[in-house]
């Protein structure tokens, strides 16, 4: 899908790049296993995009660690999320920043994230 063309229906494209990535992880390439969990989360129909950050982010905690989630959670921000997904979003982010001790920065989180509060 390097050209943003798809081959299978949004909808059932999900499932494919998870076993993918899957493969990838398996036969430890990890980079690759990264960049199938990317496509997935512009592949998904909006519906399911939450779900598929979730396991990006759940997978990029895994194999590099937690800092490696904060390019992905500004992508997932950006990407067009509804605002009570990009809420959920802010949630995760905040429990890892706060479980890191990282006070400072879930304290600038919060006052970006305080513009979706209506969510």
């Amino acid at each position: 899908m390097a050209n943003g063309s798809q081959l299978a229906p949004s909808d059932q494209v999900k499932p494919l790049h998870l076993q993918s990535a899957k493969l990838e992880e398996e036969y430890e390439l990890a980079k690759r296993a990264m960049k199938v969990y990317d496509q997935e989360t512009k592949d998904v129909p909006n519906s399911k995009k939450l779900s598929m950050y979730e396991i990006y982010i759940a997978r990029a905690i895994k194999i590099f660690g937690v800092p490696k989630t904060r390019e992905i959670h500004e992508q997932a921000i950006e990407s067009g999320l509804p605002d009570k997904d990009v809420k959920t979003v802010f949630e995760v982010c905040l429990a890892e920043k706060r479980g890191l001790g990282k006070i400072g920065r879930a304290l600038g989180i919060y006052v970006f994230a305080s513009q979706f509060a209506g969510a």
